[in-house]
This record gives structure tokens, sequence and C-alpha cells, in this order.
């Protein structure tokens, strides 16, 4: 008999036949390492660089601009509060699905974004993308990752020593 071998997260998994397969996916399950605070603090600051970008696309009314800003800097902000969550998302195309979904997730072996009022928020904006719900989202962002004030913002690595 041939051996089956699925490669998931840096190892090899021996399968012997389908059914094993649908037995062994809970374990293989990814497992995301705790971001650094470096990592924290850069993504930080990119949702900032986005979130001013918008806002004056939004002054100068530039609105293929500002629609093309607001749907990336979304991407951005649950990609970031995710990663930082430790929590796996599917692409962007199924988003929405992922958190309005409960049948969707359960098939696709999704558990449930665990901040509900995260998901209530991005899910606003997703339907009304309106620069006053894209801040509140980004600002309820930061303040779950430690807070983020730009005039105060600056980050140091170890290399800059």
């Amino acid at each position: 008999k041939r051996q089956i071998m699925i490669l998931t997260i840096g190892r090899q998994v021996p399968i012997k036949n389908f059914e094993e397969i649908i037995e062994i996916m809970p374990q293989l399950k990814k497992k995301f390492k705790k971001k650094s605070r470096l990592w924290i603090e850069l993504e930080k600051y990119a949702l900032w660089d986005l979130l001013d970008s918008l806002r004056v696309a939004e002054r100068s009314n530039d609105r293929e601009t500002a629609s093309l800003l607001s749907f990336n800097l979304l991407s951005r902000a649950i990609d970031t509060y995710a990663k930082f969550l430790r929590v796996e998302i599917p692409g962007i195309s199924k988003l929405k699905l992922f958190l309005t979904n409960e049948k969707f997730r359960k098939e696709y072996r999704f558990e449930e974004f665990p901040d509900k009022k995260f998901s209530l928020m991005f899910l606003r904006c997703l339907n009304n993308p309106k620069l006053k719900y894209i801040e509140g989202l980004v600002h309820y962002v930061w303040n779950k990752m430690g807070g983020f004030d730009i005039s105060k913002w600056n980050v140091r690595s170890k290399s800059c020593r």
C-alpha cells in the first residue's frame, strides 16, 4: 500500500486512508506564536498610516482612493488583530461568511472569532464603510493591542541601540 503524506505546519504526517485524515485534522491545527513587541508597534503604525491616508483622501473628496483605502484598511485591521489574537481566519473573499455563518465555520473547521464586538464593528464597516466607523474599529484594535499615540510613537530595534 502507498502511504499518503500530508505536509502541514512544517511537519509530515503519515496517513494510510481518508478516514485517518478526518481523525487527525484537529491535531493539525495551526499554533501561532505570540507576536513580538516590535511587530505589534510596527503593525499599529501601519494601521495609523493607512488611516491617515484615508483621512486625507476623504478631506480632498477623492472617492476612488478613499474607497480603495477603506477596504485595504479593513483587511489590514482584521489580519493584524487576528494575528495578535493568534486566531486563524480565511482569505478576504470569505471573511463575511466566516464572521456571520456558523455552517461555513463548521464546514471549513474554523472556530468563531473570539471578539464578538470586533466582529460586529468590522461587519458594520464592511456594509457601511464610513470614516467614523473605520476610525472606531482601528481605535478599538489599538486599545486591544496596548494603545497608540502617534505623537509619542517610536520604536527601536536591537540593531538601533
